[in-house]
């Protein structure tokens, strides 16, 4: 999504867990589900950048056929859950911005 005004551009990307398309299996190598979404928002106005970050739809991908994947998404997807990926987020996001 793009959008532009004189004063103002607005960008936004949106990432989601996919299946490796190299890979003949099926299962998606990922600790949420494929509904789950990332989306950065990056806003200028004037001279001022700012950005946001977004997670929806977080379903832990519990749906493996490796019980080994299963007990590795559940514990990556509940460390998330409590907040576990905001530093990563964060830093990526004041990344951007700063560049």
């Amino acid at each position: 999504m793009e959008e532009t005004t004189a004063k103002s551009q607005k960008v936004s990307i949106t990432l989601r867990p996919k299946t490796d398309p190299t890979q003949t299996d099926k299962d998606i190598a990922h600790f949420f589900k494929d509904i789950a979404t990332s989306t950065i928002l990056l806003e200028q106005k004037d001279n001022e950048v700012s950005a946001q970050y977004a997670g929806r739809n977080e379903l832990i991908n519990d749906e493996n056929e490796s019980i080994a994947d299963t007990i590795r998404n559940a514990l990556i997807g509940l460390g998330v859950k409590l907040g576990g990926s905001y530093p990563q987020w964060k830093a990526l996001v004041a990344g951007i911005v700063k560049n």
